[in-house]
């Protein structure tokens, strides 16, 4: 008798049954295990990327491991034979080989890896992991690995668009600068602790173009600082006219981000200090430059000097938008403002250069000097000296400058006012100037052509986002002018206070605009607080925005 389809193919009724039974059994386990892992994955999106990490890290050490492994057995084995092979297998996406260094691709992620040491070209340690656009990227990576002894004659790396650069610890900042230019997007990696400074280069340590993209991996501590003037480290900017570099250097429209797990430290370069008036020469009484925040501007420059109708300080320069993943912890401290210029008996003192913002705009410059006055900044410059009398001194640590008390004698050789004081002497209303011109006033005579300087405008802020597992410390630059404290200003309109300007009119008919910091009006402030916002300044810019987007467990 001819047997049925299911006893053909050993296949009882009862079976049938069973998977069926089985099978709706499945279903109900696998939609809950489903709803499970919907839970799970939520739950898991705060450390993803850590965990992704991980599995990279842990992936290809597994990767070196079995290398060993089979080198033990195997003297003649190569490396590059060894990655031959896994990839074929398709343990690995793919590799880049050179005896100086290795890119191992793990799934989606990169992996570099170096050579344990100088004299071992075939036994390598995972460094660090990268994001990487294509494997085009990674090969050109590779070849783009710089040594010392690549770079002999270069002053500047030569930096191109799209790609990604490994530093070695061995590259010298004081040799080499980093300078990214207009409309680029470059990374570099620092897979060792390396410090980047300004040491005898006139710019800042790292500077960042128009329209331009960096990325910068750090796995140890990466040390940025713009203190340096010439070969030594200096107290404040002694080209005295010029502002002070950023630590970075950020333009508004360009951007930075942080990846990796290490230490960033940046340092903005100080202020510079008050000169005072010449005849001679002009720009011996300028005011001093402003000083360089963090990460963000470069500062002001300082006002040029006139016999009788000096030039305000020039303004600081904006920030563009600064981001920290993974768990970065970033530490940046802008550069110190700086006093007020002395007096002779044959000119004024100009006024210092303010301080910058730990993230986001530079200090702005101080006000020139005239022959008589002296000028606002940061610190207040002298007024002129006095035959018979002592020197006057300028300003310091935001204070206003010195002038003669004998107001019988001279009752208008005014000195500059300061960021924390005003200057002393009385107004057209009768009104003590100390108590109501603050953030860098002018010094003024009673001669309708004889004014100084006032301070100029402090850089605006940028976006600043936190994400991931990092951590930021921002703080203005010092209010001791010699950069020995860390007692750090607090900028009035990071605070909130506003800078609110009023006139009035001399006797003879000069029209002068005045200052007080009242706080009536509102002040956007960021959510992060005092060092992230607008750099000082007679006037000041806005804020901009800070974003906590952290994790949360």
């Amino acid at each position: 008798m001819k047997k049925n389809f299911y006893e053909k193919n050993g296949i009882s009724l009862i079976s049938i049954i069973i998977i069926a039974v089985l099978a709706v059994i499945l279903i109900y386990v696998l939609l809950g295990l489903l709803k499970d892992g919907i839970l799970v994955l939520s739950k898991a999106q705060t450390a993803s990327k850590e965990t992704k990490g991980n599995q990279t890290s842990e992936g290809i050490n597994l990767v070196l491991t079995s290398y060993n492994t089979q080198k033990a057995t195997n003297s003649k084995l190569t490396f590059e034979e060894f990655l031959k092979e896994d990839k074929e297998l398709g343990n690995i996406s793919d590799y880049w080989y050179s005896n100086r260094l290795v890119i191992v691709k793990y799934k989606s992620d990169y992996g570099i890896l170096l050579p344990i040491s100088e004299t071992s070209s075939d036994n390598f340690e995972l460094k660090g992991q990268i994001k990487l656009e294509s494997d085009e990227v990674a090969k050109k990576t590779v070849e783009n690995y710089i040594k010392s002894t690549d770079l002999k004659s270069k002053e500047t790396i030569p930096f191109e668009d799209k790609n990604v650069y490994i530093i070695s610890n061995s590259v010298r900042s004081d040799c080499y600068s980093y300078v990214i230019g207009d409309n680029q997007s470059v990374g570099l990696v620092f897979l060792d602790s390396i410090e980047i400074n300004n040491k005898n280069k006139n710019q800042p340590a790292i500077e960042v173009g128009n329209n331009s993209s960096l990325d910068i991996y750090v796995y140890k501590t990466l040390t940025v600082s713009s203190l340096y003037n010439g070969n030594e480290t200096i107290e404040y900017n002694k080209i005295t006219s010029e502002g002070g570099y950023a630590g970075i250097k950020l333009p508004s429209n360009s951007s930075l981000k942080f990846i990796g797990d290490g230490t960033v430290n940046v340092y903005g370069g100080p202020a510079g200090k008050g000169g005072t008036y010449d005849e001679n020469d002009l720009k011996l009484g300028a005011g001093g430059g402003g000083a360089g925040a963090g990460i963000g501007g470069n500062g002001g420059n300082g006002g040029m000097s006139r016999e009788n109708q000096s030039e305000n300080g020039g303004d600081g320069e904006d920030c563009g938008t600064v981001i920290t993943t993974e768990k970065i912890q970033l530490n940046a401290y802008g550069g110190a403002g700086a006093e007020g210029g002395n007096s002779t008996l044959e000119g004024a003192g100009a006024g210092g250069g303010y301080p910058g913002a730990g993230i986001g705009g530079g200090g702005a410059g101080g006000g020139g000097a005239t022959k008589l006055l002296g000028a606002g900044g940061f610190s207040g410059g002298a007024s002129i000296s006095v035959a018979g009398e002592d020197l006057f001194f300028g300003g310091k640590n935001g204070l206003a400058g010195e002038h003669l008390n004998d107001k019988s004698r001279y009752e208008y050789y005014y000195a500059g006012g300061g960021y924390l004081s005003g200057p002393d002497g009385i107004d057209a209303k009768k009104k003590n100037r100390a108590t109501l011109c603050l953030g860098g006033f002018l010094g003024c005579g009673i001669d309708i052509n004889t004014y100084s300087g006032t301070g100029g405008t402090g850089g605006n802020g940028g976006i600043v986002e936190l994400t991931d597992y990092s951590q930021i410390s921002a703080y203005n630059g010092n209010k001791i002018t010699d950069n020995s404290s860390t007692e750090y200003v607090e900028i009035y309109n990071q605070n909130g206070k506003s800078t609110e300007k009023y006139s009035y009119k001399k006797v003879e008919g000069m029209t002068f605009t005045l200052s007080k910091i009242t706080g009536k009006k509102k002040v956007k402030v960021t959510k992060f607080g005092p060092g992230i916002g607008s750099g000082a300044g007679y006037t000041e810019g806005t804020n901009g925005v800070f974003r906590n987007k952290t994790a949360k467990d």
